[in-house]
């Protein structure tokens, strides 16, 4: 018999393995750029996440677009052909959306609804910004199974300023943290695993300082666990000024890949 008790690092993944089946949306969404300038072009690819076929009411990969929370109203969306689409497992549907040029700059989410395998309809939803200046969360690289996610996040009106990063699994209700500062990400378990003390066998630097240009760099360790193709996962980061403002930056939206 081999020994019972697992590494804490085996058991991190396999504990991120388990939540992650039972609390990820039923899809992952790639929204591209995380920060869209005003009336600018969105890329949106949705991916199934759970290994199997949902359908969409509509010829469109999204419902609309959603302002200032997930509760929020719908204001841009597409015109869409009423006939059913399949998403297979783990496939991926593309599309390009222009934004209305009279939205102005703020918080907003891209609505997805689908009907699962039981003919549950389900929406879900994942954020990004119009005409956000800073703070900035970027990642030039996609979430891949068993390597480092690098994150770099930029303000550079703050040099020195405190930060601190979380992750998450889902984006669906996210929270006021304070009265002026709404954080997009689920507080759901990975939430709890990043924040407040970030687990370092999976992230790296997700507190500190700024330095003297504004920037900082992070990452998350993606497990090696081919069941994590193409979940989903979520990461924000909040800014505190010297003189105590707080603000959130951009959301990254990952479907983990090979």
């Amino acid at each position: 018999m081999g020994d019972p008790h697992l590494p804490k690092s085996c058991m991190a993944s396999v504990l991120l393995l388990l939540v992650s089946s039972l609390s990820a949306q039923g899809v992952s969404v790639v929204l591209s750029p995380a920060v869209v300038p005003v009336g600018g072009t969105l890329s949106i690819a949705v991916t199934e996440a759970n290994g199997v076929t949902l359908t969409f009411p509509s010829s469109c990969n999204f419902e609309g677009i959603v302002q200032g929370s997930p509760s929020g109203p719908i204001v841009d969306g597409p015109f869409c052909l009423l006939v059913l689409t399949n998403l297979g497992p783990c496939q991926t549907s593309t599309s390009a959306w222009g934004l209305a040029p009279n939205i102005g700059p703020g918080l907003y989410y891209v609505r997805v609804s689908y009907y699962d395998p039981s003919s549950s309809f389900r929406s879900e939803y994942f954020p990004f910004h119009i005409g956000l200046n800073e703070p900035r969360l970027t990642s030039t690289v996609p979430a891949r199974i068993g390597q480092s996610l690098p994150l770099s996040l930029f303000s550079p009106s703050v040099p020195s300023a405190y930060y601190a990063a979380a992750a998450s699994f889902t984006t669906n209700t996210g929270f006021q943290a304070l009265p002026n500062l709404f954080v997009s990400l689920d507080p759901d378990f990975l939430f709890f695993l990043s924040f407040p003390t970030p687990d370092p066998l999976l992230f790296t630097n997700f507190q500190g300082f700024l330095d003297l240009t504004g920037s900082a760099q992070l990452s998350v360790e993606i497990p090696n666990l081919p069941a994590l193709l193409c979940k989903p996962l979520h990461v924000q980061a909040v800014v505190q000024s010297p003189l105590g403002a707080v603000r959130a930056s951009s959301v990254q939206n990952f479907s983990i890949t090979m």
